[in-house]
């Protein structure tokens, strides 16, 4: 999964990781809270709580009595504004959204999804076949369901029970685990982040460097240099438009990808292909998992809609959509290169302007995604190493050094990764693995134990836990085996 600022999507679904958002699932606006949402009420004292807790960095001072006045004159007319306090470590932003459409969740939830895995699908095809890859993909994305639909039923026993700080992932994990539990999804999330933008490095870099010829350290240090001034942005508003160009770029590129496959296959025909290859399971496990770990935006985006009885009904439709498009992507560029299918599919296509013209597009596109996905991972290092208190004089410098070491990082590991298909792979089966399947089961198995009647009840949330620990320990070992002796052997893209 990997986040992206969608049109229409609310500012608090790409601060998920890193913000508790006050929706109307806990704060209401009149006595008789509507049935789609039961809430407590926001009072005076309550109000007045959030505003003592918040630390605003000097850009955004504003005084309690004008926030106060801002938020209750938002709140007389719920029905046609969504109002979120969204903190965060040094800031504070009221938001007021339009309830979205099923339509709008639709395409939401589609983009959100839908990133630079795609790129290493045909790959991964070429190492397990046509068929033993299909039937993985569409496991993952089924369990990958499951596990989405059981941290919406957490969250809505956590409601039933009283619980009022329930918005996010990491707030489920708090309750159910405490600290620890806030902790797991905390660093997994640092860690996935972090890996997302080393993914994006590693495409940039590979795509530039077959256009230009330039050494591929000296355009690795440019795309940081040059991406820096966005991620030093505090605020995600000011990526709308960027977010918004790198989505046209990527969905354009998919698009023109899908035409060269198939006009490769109806011009040489369809190339020797494997069908069942179970060696290469646990690397295209990986990169399957990379593909559909999202479940960070499933509790914002519920949150977004205007009637939040039909999510459950639009997310099973988006994933039908998205496992739709990864197979066939997939299948697509496995059938027009068989066994010569690079880890990252662009490498496979002829030299015209047009596939140049492509790579321009989607290098443009991640590097704008970039400060994108970096976002959260910047603040919650702002928060371990900073704490809640942002007021210092030197706390900007400091928050500016942060970033650069972050984008310094990436960088070398980026560099030090010897392929693309490998690097996602590991991704996949370590933090996304956990956040995608182990966490949310886990949630809904302590949340709902004291009412279950027997022990067979919370079998299947073992098994998700199971499944989520193998694909974890046995593909993560996998995956730095073959990059240790991709690198050994001299491969490095």
């Amino acid at each position: 999964m990997e986040l992206s600022a969608a049109a229409g999507a609310p500012v608090a679904a790409a601060e998920a990781p890193v913000a508790a958002a006050v929706t109307p699932d806990t704060q209401p606006v009149s006595p008789t809270p509507a049935p789609e949402s039961p809430v407590s009420e926001l009072d005076d004292m309550a109000l007045e709580q959030e505003l003592n807790d918040v630390t605003l960095d000097d850009a955004d001072t504003f005084d309690d009595a004008a926030l106060e006045a801002e938020l209750e004159a938002a709140l007389e007319d719920e029905d046609e504004t969504r109002v979120g306090l969204v903190t965060e470590p040094g800031t504070v932003a009221v938001i007021k959204e339009e309830g979205s459409t099923s339509n709008q969740a639709f395409v939401n939830t589609f983009i959100s999804f839908v990133g630079v895995g795609v790129l290493g699908l045909p790959g991964g095809f070429s190492h397990v076949g046509a068929v033993w890859g299909a039937t993985i993909m569409a496991s993952v994305a089924v369990t990958a369901h499951y596990a989405m639909t059981l941290l919406m039923k957490s969250k809505q026993r956590l409601l039933e029970q009283g619980c009022d700080q329930c918005n996010s992932f990491g707030d489920l994990a708090q309750l159910a685990f405490g600290s620890i539990g806030y902790a797991i999804v905390q660093s997994s999330i640092l860690i996935a982040h972090t890996g997302f933008c080393c993914a994006y490095v590693i495409f940039v870099v590979e795509n530039l460097h077959i256009m230009l010829g330039l050494g591929k350290n000296v355009m690795a240090a440019c795309m940081i240099g040059a991406v820096m001034p966005l991620i030093f942005l505090k605020h995600l508003k000011y990526l709308t438009a960027t977010s918004m160009l790198a989505n046209i770029m990527n969905c354009s590129a998919f698009g023109i990808i899908f035409v060269f496959d198939i006009m490769e296959f109806e011009h040489n025909g369809l190339p020797e292909l494997r069908l069942v290859e179970p060696k290469g399971s646990l690397y295209f496990v990986g990169i399957a998992v990379y593909c559909f770990e999202g479940i960070g935006l499933v509790l914002p985006l519920e949150a977004s809609m205007e009637n939040r009885s039909e999510f459950p009904r639009v997310l099973k439709l988006a994933l039908i959509a998205i496992t739709s498009l990864y197979l066939s992507f997939g299948l697509c560029g496995y059938c027009a290169y068989g066994g010569a299918t690079e880890s990252i599919i662009t490498d496979n296509l002829p030299q015209s302007l047009v596939t140049e013209g492509l790579r321009v597009g989607m290098a443009i596109g991640l590097f704008f995604t970039y400060p994108m996905m970096m976002f959260p991972v910047s603040q919650i290092w702002d928060d371990i190493l900073l704490g809640s208190d942002l007021s210092g004089p030197t706390t900007p410098y400091k928050q500016y050094l942060i970033r650069v070491l972050l984008g310094v990082i990436t960088g070398f590991v980026a560099r030090a990764v010897p392929d693309f298909g490998l690097f996602i792979s590991l991704v996949g089966s370590s933090c996304c693995a956990l956040l995608a399947f182990v966490m949310p089961a886990a949630i809904h198995l302590e949340v709902f134990r004291s009412g279950m009647k027997a022990w067979y009840e919370g079998v299947p949330d073992m098994l998700v836990v199971t499944f989520g620990v193998c694909i974890g320990t046995l593909g993560t070992y996998n995956s730095i085996m073959d990059i240790i002796n991709a690198s050994s052997s001299g491969h490095h893209m």
